[in-house]
């Protein structure tokens, strides 16, 4: 197959549209299909990193050098859906090199049916990864992998026909996290938790990471307890992180732009991070959590992760002060660690790749 992914990434969007679809691409790529990305070069794009995962990626073009439809050009901007479904057209004609390709894959909240029906002569059939449910669209396949999520929820807002896929059953994952799954929670359950990570996303615009190292800090844990501190290349608060580090008297290391999460995950005892995919990667390892809400869409899935016992919410506001409240959860998964683990990894087995590339692959040869 011939497919074409349009997803983002910048210091406002985050990394989690393009790092779902690049684990997609290469689940497709292993089967034998040909994928290609078409990016907005926002601040803290990805496409070097897409470039060096072996894709082709098509810039949108732009206009005074600034990508047109740029939610950073002047005050108030509003996107340009319009000039992006005909730059999009015109990079899914050359990937497609003259003809139609199989599938376009759409990952961004900026993009709707009107755009999906604008570029719909470029591809043969479209794939839309959406969270929201707060929009219509015009495609043959909807995913929405967030726990809590019912193909319900879209029925107002796609076409009859459209198969709409729903729940972290279908999550994109590695295939390291399904690979090293059983290692992970055998392996959890047979020690004391003392390894904790700290992940906040790819970009951390507020620096949550540092607040919640401040008050991990000043929590009581118990003897020879160890940070991992997991940051994006593009996180503004790199520096920042390494001097306050450096004069704490919590051991702590910062890692930065890794490759090999799904080890870490394993290797780690319980995770402090934001919501988003990667809660469905903490899930799949059975890796105890607390989460934090960084964005509006990460709400839903919050509130769905604490109902199902695999995750426990805060808020940033709970770090700041004397942060007891904080304290008393972070005790809280040390004294129920092992139940944390069973109810965690029931919520995922890693697996939804598989399903979701099967499914396309039938789809396009139906």
């Amino acid at each position: 197959m011939n497919v074409v992914f349009r997803a983002d990434a910048s210091l406002t969007i985050g990394n989690g549209h393009v790092m779902r679809c690049l684990t997609l691409a290469g689940e497709l790529r292993r089967r034998g299909s040909n994928c290609t990305f078409i990016c907005q070069v926002h601040p803290g794009h990805l496409v070097e990193k897409i470039r060096q995962a072996g894709f082709q990626v098509f810039p949108l073009k732009c206009e005074g050098g600034t990508p047109a439809g740029c939610r950073y050009i002047g005050e108030g901007s509003v996107f340009d859906w319009e000039s992006d479904a005909r730059w999009s057209l015109e990079a899914l004609a050359i990937a497609g090199q003259g003809a139609v390709v199989d599938w376009m894959i759409v990952d961004h909240y900026d993009l709707d049916a009107k755009w999906e029906h604008a570029v719909s002569e470029g591809s043969r059939r479209l794939m839309v990864i959406d969270d929201r449910a707060d929009r219509p669209h015009d495609c043959n396949i909807l995913l929405d992998q967030n726990l809590g999520r019912n193909v319900t929820d879209y029925k107002n807002l796609v076409k009859p026909n459209c198969v709409v896929v729903a729940g972290p059953e279908y999550a994109l994952l590695r295939p390291d996290f399904y690979q090293l799954r059983d290692e992970s929670i055998q392996g959890r359950r047979n020690r004391t938790p003392k390894h904790f990570m700290i992940s906040m996303g790819g970009v951390d615009e507020g620096n949550a990471t540092g607040r919640v190292l401040n008050a991990l800090n000043r929590c009581k844990l118990p003897t020879g307890t160890h940070v991992t501190v997991v940051m994006g290349p593009h996180a503004p608060w790199i520096g920042k992180i390494n001097e306050q580090v450096s004069k704490m008297s919590l051991p702590a290391k910062i890692k930065v732009d890794i490759n090999n999460m799904a080890e870490l995950m394993a290797e780690c005892d319980i995770a402090i991070g934001a919501a988003g995919s990667t809660s469905w990667e903490r899930c799949c390892l059975g890796l105890p959590a607390i989460v934090f809400c960084l964005a509006d869409n990460q709400k839903e899935a919050i509130a769905a992760l604490e109902l199902h016992r695999a995750a426990v919410a805060s808020e940033l506001q709970e770090v700041d002060g004397d942060a007891k409240i904080f304290s008393n959860k972070v005790n809280f998964l040390i004294e129920n660690f092992h139940q944390l683990i069973q109810w965690a990894s029931e919520i995922t087995n890693g697996q939804g790749c598989l399903k979701i590339s099967e499914m396309l692959i039938k789809q396009s040869s139906g």
